[in-house]
């Protein structure tokens, strides 16, 4: 478990595997350093990432890899962003938000959300109640969204997906089912 701001300077940034469960307060990382993890059972992220790596998470073959976003005894936001330009985030496990939660990217940098295959991955909202998930890439990138976005009672509040650039950028769909309040989609959509 790492508490409170953990900021790393080093262009390794922060790497972490684990076979248990991995709890994160606060990260930053300078000088091109990236956020990593590769989880076989919980990944808890209570805090914001800002990242001038690229930020990824992978699952452990063997494990049930979820990821737990926010605290529910925090009021706030949790913003997880890549801050120099091209450079990716992506998540491929379950998602359960405590909170609301944004992912950013900028300078063409690609999100990727969940694996599509025979069985795709869930994002949904904790039992604390309706969260909202913001995906926002800039600079004519791409917006991968893979996973299933329902729960039998607990669906997000809302799904915000937006591609901000001048040229355009791309948002491909391949979730089999989204239920929420409000969904926002732009520019464009692929599915």
């Amino acid at each position: 478990m790492l508490k409170g701001l953990q900021t790393y300077s080093g262009a390794n940034g922060l790497k972490l595997t684990g076979a248990g469960a991995i709890t994160v307060g606060d990260i930053a990382t300078s000088n091109s350093g990236g956020v990593s993890f590769s989880n076989k059972n919980g990944l808890n992220l209570l805090g914001n990432i800002t990242s001038a790596g690229s930020i990824s998470q992978t699952k452990v073959a063997g494990g049930t890899s979820l990821i737990t976003f926010g605290d529910t005894n925090s009021a706030n936001q949790l913003i997880l962003q890549s801050t120099t330009s091209g450079l990716p985030v992506s998540f491929d496990s379950d998602m359960i938000l405590n909170k609301d939660v944004q992912f950013k990217t900028v300078g063409a940098g690609a999100i990727t959300m969940g694996t599509a295959g025979v069985a795709n991955t869930t994002i949904k909202s904790g039992s604390s109640g309706s969260s909202n998930l913001s995906v926002q890439a800039t600079g004519g990138a791409v917006i991968n969204l893979n996973s299933d976005i329902l729960d039998a009672t607990n669906n997000l509040g809302s799904l915000a997906i937006s591609t901000v650039s001048a040229s355009g950028g791309k948002i491909n769909v391949a979730s089999r089912n989204i239920k929420t309040v409000v969904l926002l989609v732009k520019p464009l959509l692929v599915m």
